[in-house]
């Protein structure tokens, strides 16, 4: 889990915020950003830059890299502070708090308006578990064969998707949380008062709540969805009223996807599974997805919303370079790595930073020379300071 300190948000300034920025977009096409260029994009003084770089590297929000030559990459920790900036100059929040959950691909904090409502913040955290898993699992992570992408940006598409998938089903009064707000790979939702089932071990009615389940399920089928992760841990049961809430949507299909009937099946199982091995209940019948007739197209609207004409895609053309990488496990310390550049791309970045390179020698020689002349000058000096001496003492 990455470590998120929120005080921290007093402490940065605007010069601070302008440098993460700067990074952020310069990631889109360098895997590592130059000094020199993070000053450029900040429009700020080299050394400004420098010593704004030195406090944002105590702070654990970059990462320096000297591999091929010196430059930052954006933690997600930076990330992270990047988007609730975002929410605090919106006045969407207020303050911020501890984490109440840890997933294998977001982590969910406590928050609250200036109205004092207590609010949820979800973090995408795509890259986390095994870029294979992602890419298997998420159906938005599968096209053609260009481009590159950074995990920030499959984060901040996942969680545009899911924001836009719960705004829809938010309208159309299906029970899920109120989406208030979404910017980069965070998104701001109500806080529901419940408990998730997997932590719920006594029920009034099992039987109803099991009915329940399925009923949600048939509804989405109904309305042209497949959840394709609905078990205990994204169910939510209401305190007073033991009503289920669902969450979690980055992965949501359509009914006319092909493993469709697969995933909706998958769904009936993991509930049936659950209540039967927590409450003892066993049912010969379970709802078929070639069974249920279509009443609306909601997989479609969501589709033609801001998903799709912002990022859609742009963001198919990007993944099907990584479909062929061979990345396993992801790294522990949540650095961003921007993907590999088209090859005209690359040539172009090459040239860019051997030019980069050629400046920073130029100024290292220019350097090199003064000093030399420098000790010169004080040899020179010390020879006439000792000559004099000789002479003096010669006088005597």
């Amino acid at each position: 889990m990455v470590k998120l300190n929120p005080a921290l948000l007093r402490y940065l300034g605007e010069e601070d915020f302008r440098v993460l920025v700067a990074i952020e977009l310069c990631m889109r096409n360098h895997q590592i950003v130059p000094t020199a260029l993070i000053g450029q994009v900040a429009k700020l003084p080299r050394g400004g830059v420098e010593k704004r770089i030195g406090e944002i590297l105590r702070c654990e929000l970059i990462h320096r890299d000297r591999s091929c030559y010196e430059g930052y990459t954006l933690k997600y920790s930076g990330y992270d502070y990047l988007a609730l900036h975002t929410f605090v100059s919106r006045s969407v929040l207020f303050s911020f708090g501890h984490a109440v959950a840890c997933g294998k691909e977001s982590d969910v904090y406590l928050a609250s308006d200036f109205d004092g409502n207590v609010l949820i913040v979800k973090l995408e955290r795509l890259g986390r578990c095994s870029f294979r898993s992602v890419v298997r699992n998420r159906s938005y992570l599968t096209r053609n064969k260009r481009g590159g992408a950074s995990w920030f940006y499959l984060s901040r598409l996942a969680a545009l998707r899911e924001f836009s998938f719960m705004k829809v089903l938010y309208d159309e009064g299906f029970r899920v949380p109120k989406p208030i707000d979404h910017n980069r790979h965070a998104i701001v939702m109500e806080k529901i008062n419940g408990t998730s089932l997997c932590h719920t071990h006594e029920l009034r009615d099992p039987s109803k709540t099991f009915h329940e389940c399925l009923d949600l399920i048939v509804k989405f089928a109904e309305s042209s969805l497949i959840h394709c992760d609905f078990n205990e841990y994204n169910l939510i049961m209401t305190e007073d009223t033991e009503e289920v809430v669902v969450i979690d949507f980055p992965q949501m299909i359509s009914t006319k996807h092909p493993n469709a009937a697969s995933y909706f099946e998958r769904d009936v199982q993991c509930v049936h599974t659950f209540f039967e091995r927590r409450f003892g209940l066993t049912f010969d019948r379970f709802p078929v997805l070639a069974e249920i007739e279509q009443k609306s197209d909601i997989y479609n609207a969501v589709m033609k919303g801001d998903w799709r004409s912002e990022h859609e895609h742009d963001f198919f053309e990007l993944m099907g370079n990584l479909s062929n990488e061979d990345d396993g496990e992801a790294d522990d310390d949540d650095q961003g790595q921007a993907g590999q550049l088209n090859t005209e791309e690359t040539k172009k970045e090459s040239h860019t930073i051997i030019r980069e390179l050629d400046t920073v020698k130029d100024a290292l020689s220019s350097l090199v020379i003064d000093q030399n002349e420098v000790r010169r000058k004080l040899k020179k000096e010390k020879r006439k300071e000792n000559m004099k001496n000789i002479r003096k003492s010669i006088r005597n």
